[in-house]
C-alpha cells in the first residue's frame, strides 16, 4: 500500500521531487490520477518523505512546492456518530429527565471513592450528564473535535486516546479535590481531545519558526478559557486536567506510524477496545 505525499498537474514538478526522495533513499513512485500526477510512498516512509520535501522547499524559497498533508485516516465520521450514540444513550437512560435508571449512584466520579480504589468511576462518569443542555454541549463539541482528530489518527484510535485522556483527567482531579467532590460529564474527555489536537498541530508546526510552532498551544489555552471556565457548576479543574492529559498522551501519539493510522481493521479493533474500557467499568460498577 502506498499513500500520496505530493500532487500536481505538471509532471515536471512531480519528477523533480521524485528525484529528491530518491536521493534521500526513500522508495517512491508516480501515478496519474484525476487529471494530474501524484508522488507515492509507503505509509512508513510518509513522515520522512514529507520532511525531505519540506526541507527542499525551504532551501528553494523561489519555488512553490505544495507538500501534501498526512493522508486522512479512516473512520472519523462513523466514530463521532457512535460516540454520540453511546454517550447519549447512557445519559438518557440514567438521567432523571430521561428514563431515571439510578446509574449516577454507581458511576459518578466521587473524589473520595476514586482515591479509595474505585478507579472505574473515572470512566463511567464520562457517560453521565446533569441535564439535556449539559449533554447536548458535550455531544456537539465532543463529536466535532473527535471528528477533526479522527481524520488524523483514525476513528478507533482517536476515541481510545480521548477516553484515556478523560480517565486520566478525572483521576488527577479526584486527588486534587475534597473527598466529597463529585464530577460527571464527557467534558473532561472533550478537553482531552483539545489537548490531543494541540500536540498534533504542534507536530505539524515543529519545523517552522520558533514563534509559529507555539501557536497550537496558545490556541488550546484560548479554547480552555472560552469553553472550560464558565458556569456555576463547571468543574474547571477537571477540564484543566483533561487538557493536560490530552497533551501528554498526544505527545506520545504523534509517534504512531501511518501503518497503524491507515489500517481499517486495526482501527476497528482499537475502537472496540475503547468501548470495552467503558463497558468493563460499568460492569464493575
Amino acid at each position: 500500500m502506498t499513500i500520496p505525499v505530493f500532487s500536481a498537474g505538471d509532471f515536471r514538478k512531480v519528477k523533480e521531487l521524485r528525484l529528491v526522495l530518491t536521493a534521500a533513499g526513500i522508495p517512491n513512485q508516480t501515478v496519474q490520477r484525476h487529471g494530474g500526477w501524484q508522488l507515492l510512498v509507503r505509509p512508513d516512509d510518509s513522515d520522512s518523505a514529507i520532511a525531505e520535501l519540506q526541507d527542499y522547499q525551504a532551501e528553494n524559497t523561489s519555488r512553490t512546492v505544495d507538500v501534501a498533508r498526512r493522508a486522512e485516516a479512516p473512520g472519523a465520521a462513523w466514530a463521532a456518530l457512535f460516540y454520540c450514540f453511546v454517550v447519549g444513550s447512557i445519559s438518557v437512560l440514567a438521567a432523571p429527565w430521561g428514563y431515571g435508571v439510578r446509574l449516577a449512584d454507581l458511576g459518578t466520579s466521587i473524589a473520595g471513592n476514586v482515591t479509595a480504589g474505585e478507579w472505574y468511576r473515572c470512566f463511567t462518569a464520562l457517560t453521565l450528564h446533569l441535564d439535556m443542555g449539559h449533554l447536548a454541549s458535550n455531544l456537539l463539541f465532543g463529536s466535532f473535535f473527535g471528528f477533526l482528530l479522527g481524520r488524523t489518527y483514525g476513528g478507533g484510535l482517536t476515541w481510545l486516546l480521548i477516553v484515556l485522556s478523560g480517565f486520566l483527567g478525572n483521576l488527577a482531579n479526584a486527588y486534587f479535590q475534597a473527598p466529597e467532590h463529585q464530577s460527571i460529564g464527557a467534558s473532561t474527555a472533550v478537553f482531552g481531545a483539545i489537548g490531543l489536537m494541540m500536540m498534533d498541530a504542534f507536530r505539524s508546526y515543529s519545523r517552522q519558526e520558533s514563534f509559529r510552532k507555539w501557536t497550537p498551544i496558545l490556541g488550546g489555552i484560548m479554547l480552555l478559557s472560552m469553553l472550560g471556565v464558565g458556569g456555576e457548576r463547571t468543574d474547571v479543574m477537571a477540564h484543566v486536567f483533561g487538557l493536560i492529559a490530552g497533551v501528554i498522551i498526544g505527545a506520545a501519539a504523534t509517534t504512531i506510524p501511518d501503518s497503524v493510522r491507515m489500517n481499517t481493521k486495526v482501527q476497528w479493533l482499537i475502537g472496540i477496545a475503547a468501548l470495552g474500557l467503558i463497558s468493563t467499568a460499568w460492569c464493575i460498577a
